[in-house]
């Protein structure tokens, strides 16, 4: 196995239901709407959960920014770019731990 694939039968993993735009993971369905669908062990379920706070600590640093670059001229495309790499960072990891029909949806993004 390649060691980016995911033994989606080792017993210790969980199958996770994730809305991204609220950073939240569900272990049942229909707790909440979500959009993609992950089976994840603690250690990974919990390095998703890190990454929606680093993209969320980048929305409320842009929000922050955002004033500082309407009154002194700072450079927006440094905010953006730190922005896109977390949301980067965070959809390679649900694309990895996610079912086909995840990966096949954020292949259809084009976002990766």
């Amino acid at each position: 196995m390649n060691t980016n694939e995911i033994d989606h039968t080792d017993d210790s993993r969980k199958i996770y239901y994730v809305n991204v735009q609220s950073r939240q993971l569900y272990e049942q369905p229909d707790i909440a709407p979500y959009h993609l669908v992950i089976i994840a062990n603690a250690s990974e379920r919990d390095g998703v959960i890190e990454q929606f706070h680093k993209v969320e600590n980048s929305d409320e640093g842009t929000l922050e920014t955002i004033f500082q670059w309407y009154s002194n001229n700072y450079d927006m495309s440094i905010v953006n770019d730190e922005h896109g790499d977390r949301l980067q960072r965070l959809y390679e990891e649900l694309y990895r731990l996610g079912t086909d029909e995840t990966r096949r949806h954020i292949e259809q993004m084009k976002i990766l």
